[in-house]
């Protein structure tokens, strides 16, 4: 269980975030919608421990959370962001391979493990040679999920993890991505601003706008019963006109 408790942060004047309230269940995917600043992506970054709360507290299990803690959440948490966050300088392999650096691994556990994942994510062994400039934007993606999972950590964060893909490369993606947690039945939250991507993934939605959390649910609960004309208006402005509805018909 993650317990997010009266949550607020503050960037020099800016509110980025203001009092939320917000339980995550374990073993479940929960999406974090909205816009650019809309306060989401801090909320998963306090989530992380990588930056700290103004005010609030934020609870794993009966572990609360900040930025002197981050070794010990190293095995907790997994992250991956949008562009995967690899080193260009380390082929693929050495990217995965730092993340076993707490744990000290020897080099026979880290082989075992990243052949693991490999297979788990399928991506082709000999890809593992290769440098970041001489993936694609799928592979890398891959990749960073393999460094994520690579401790077998209990929550995985995700940060608009395919939004800078193609869209036949994303759906794709997305298949996998979900097969891959419902196989490994950990805690997801994954953060977006596309609501078939939301609706795809998520057992809970929460919507977040200027810092605020406007609405949490299942994805139904934001189609019958939207908060507010915000809600409605999110959802609407990405769904297709009805002309071009008509014209696929």
């Amino acid at each position: 269980m993650i317990l997010i408790k009266d949550v607020s942060k503050k960037f020099e004047n800016s509110l980025a975030l203001d009092k939320t309230n917000l339980p995550l269940a374990e073993k479940q995917t929960h999406v974090f919608w909205g816009s650019s600043g809309s306060g989401k992506t801090t909320l998963l970054r306090l989530i992380a421990g990588l930056i700290e709360v103004t005010s609030g507290e934020i609870w794993i299990e009966s572990q609360k959370i900040s930025t002197s803690i981050q070794k010990q959440l190293a095995a907790k948490i997994g992250y991956v962001i949008q562009e995967g966050g690899l080193f260009p300088h380390l082929n693929a392999w050495q990217n995965i391979a730092l993340a076993g650096l707490p744990r000290a691994w020897d080099a026979h556990q880290t082989s075992a493990r990243i052949n693991e994942l490999a297979e788990l994510v399928q991506l082709e062994i000999p890809l593992l040679t290769q440098f970041p400039a001489q993936l694609s934007g799928g592979q890398r993606q891959r990749v960073a999920l393999m460094r994520a999972l690579l401790l077998d950590p209990p929550i995985i964060l995700l940060d608009e993890p395919l939004g800078a893909l193609d869209p036949l490369v994303r759906s794709e993606l997305q298949k996998e991505l979900k097969r891959i947690f419902n196989k490994l039945n950990k805690t997801v939250v994954f953060v977006t601003h596309d609501i078939g991507e939301g609706a795809f993934f998520g057992h809970t939605i929460s919507l977040f706008h200027e810092g605020s959390l406007v609405q949490h649910g299942n994805f139904r609960s934001f189609i019958e019963h939207p908060k507010n004309e915000f809600v409605t208006k999110f959802i609407t402005a990405q769904i297709p006109p009805p002309e071009l509805l008509s014209a696929l018909r």
